[in-house]
C-alpha cells in the first residue's frame, strides 16, 4: 500500500505478507524486513522525520477491513500526532477501491476518534478510473519488484548459511 499527502510527501510503505497460520502462531523472520526503505518527510511535525515501513500479515496477503483500519490509525498517529477534531487539525484520507473501506465497524471506529475522514473512490471501477491507481501504479510495480529482490536475497543468504553450517559439521 502506498500513497502521499496533499503536498506530495510519500507515505510510509505498507507491506502485507500472507500467512495461513493461526493468529497466535504467526511469526515472521525479522531479516525479511531489513533493508526496507524508510521515508523522510515532515507531515504534521515541526521538522523532517524518518518513518519506517509497516509490515503486517493476514491469510490472503491482501487488505481487509482490520488491516485497513490498522494502517490508517498507524499512519495518522505517527504522521499527524496533533490530529484532533478541531479546525486545522483534522485528517482527510482519500482512498481507492480497496476491500474494507466501506466496513461500517471500521468507519465507526475511525470516525469516533474524531480525526478521521475517509473519502472513498468510486467502488467497482477499473484501475483506469481510480486516480490513486493512476498516481501510484508504476510505483507499486517498482515496489513489488524491489520486495521480490529483497526476499530472493534473504532466501539465498539463508540457504548459503545453511550450507556453510552443514559443511562445518561434516
Amino acid at each position: 500500500m502506498c500513497g502521499s499527502n496533499a503536498i506530495g510527501e510519500v507515505l510510509p510503505l505498507h507491506i502485507m505478507f500472507s500467512s495461513k497460520a493461526e493468529e497466535e502462531k504467526k511469526s515472521m523472520n525479522i531479516e525479511w524486513c531489513f533493508g526496507l526503505p524508510c521515508i523522510f518527510a515532515q507531515f504534521g511535525h515541526s521538522s523532517l522525520q524518518s518513518f519506517p515501513a509497516l509490515v503486517t500479515m493476514n491469510p490472503n496477503g491482501g487488505t481487509d477491513s482490520r488491516v485497513l483500519a490498522q494502517v490508517l490509525r498507524s499512519n495518522v498517529e505517527q504522521l499527524y500526532p496533533d490530529a484532533k477534531d478541531k479546525a486545522g487539525f483534522r485528517v482527510l484520507i482519500k482512498i481507492d477501491d480497496v476491500p474494507g473501506r466501506l466496513d461500517l465497524n471500521s468507519l465507526t471506529e475511525l470516525r469516533a476518534s474524531g480525526v478521521y475522514y475517509l473519502f472513498p473512490g468510486v467502488q467497482n471501477t477499473t484501475h483506469v478510473s481510480q486516480e490513486t491507481n493512476q498516481n501510484y501504479g508504476v510505483f507499486k510495480s517498482f515496489l513489488q519488484n524491489f520486495v521480490q529482490v529483497l526476499m530472493n536475497k534473504a532466501y539465498m543468504e539463508a540457504q548459503l548459511k545453511g550450507l556453510a553450517a552443514i559443511r562445518g559439521l561434516s
